[in-house]
């Protein structure tokens, strides 16, 4: 089954570039690297954020992207696709802004989650200038009973993140189908937070 991972890096100050390039140019001979990133809001500017796909979880414990890597490890997690991204898809946007985003919701309501999530996504990337690039269940739960998921999302720009709000009154009239599922998601969301990245390329 396949499976990412998902990696937080801390690296010096005015080494992002350094690490970010070394990662895309040694990719694992057994799986792919999905995007390496950098923070713009939300976490501090000496952090690279690197997402990896493997065929499994094995296969990708045995495999070391970070051989070389001049960094520490402040975060590292697997995630499972619930459903996005889908077999084989790639990252096709390179300017504009990823929001990334993690919500924990409790198990039980799960299901509600996301199946309020994946049919709002149709009508909110019809209106606004965006596209989900991923929705993952993660493998670590921040405590029993809970369920911690990992959106994130390309916008053209910051004005068309913010322009996409649902609790934006100048949110469009057009996207209300989407808007009320994601007020209907947020009664479910027991806690959230947002970075704002740059994709590196």
């Amino acid at each position: 089954m396949r499976i990412f991972q998902h990696h937080v890096l801390a690296c010096a100050p005015h080494g992002t570039a350094a690490v970010a390039r070394h990662i895309l140019d040694n990719p694992p001979a057994h799986g792919r690297i999905f995007g390496v990133f950098t923070p713009q809001i939300g976490l501090s500017l000496n952090h690279v954020i690197v997402l990896s796909e493997f065929p499994d979880e094995t296969t990708a414990r045995a495999t070391n992207i970070l051989a070389g890597v001049a960094a520490g490890i402040e975060r590292h997690e697997f995630w499972q696709p619930a459903p996005r991204p889908a077999a084989g898809e790639t990252i096709a946007e390179t300017e504009g802004v990823f929001s990334h985003r993690w919500f924990d919701c409790a198990d039980a309501d799960w299901p509600q989650f996301q199946q309020l999530s994946v049919t709002a996504w149709d009508n909110f990337e019809d209106v606004h200038d965006t596209r989900v690039i991923g929705f993952w269940r993660s493998h670590t739960p921040p405590s029993p009973g809970v369920t911690r998921v990992w959106l994130m999302a390309w916008y053209k720009n910051l004005g068309a993140w913010e322009g996409s709000r649902w609790y934006n009154k100048s949110a469009s009239p057009a996207a209300t189908a989407a808007h009320t599922r994601f007020r209907e998601r947020r009664a479910l969301t027991l806690d959230s937070a947002v970075s704002i990245l740059s994709r590196v390329v």
